[in-house]
């Protein structure tokens, strides 16, 4: 059975994956690949940017999860 880190891990390399597919385009495309057609914008440089930062959130929980639990006392325990 899948544990979180395993769902996280898969989560984060589908997100630097579709992050690798965009940054095959040239540069000199990508930064010019934020427009609107019939009043539908698309933004792929915020596109870009919310992959990156979704990478870094994950990679963060991922070692969250490796970390081990602590258990603490409760009040009136």
């Amino acid at each position: 059975m899948a544990t979180a880190a395993d769902y996280l891990t898969t989560a984060r390399d589908n997100a630097a994956q579709r992050l690798s597919e965009l940054d095959t385009v040239a540069v000199t495309t990508r930064v010019r690949m934020s427009y609107s057609i019939d009043g539908v914008s698309y933004d792929w440089n915020g596109y870009r940017a919310a992959l990156i930062n979704q990478v870094k959130e994950l990679n963060s929980l991922i070692q969250q999860s490796d970390a081990p639990f602590e258990v603490h006392a409760g009040h009136g325990a």
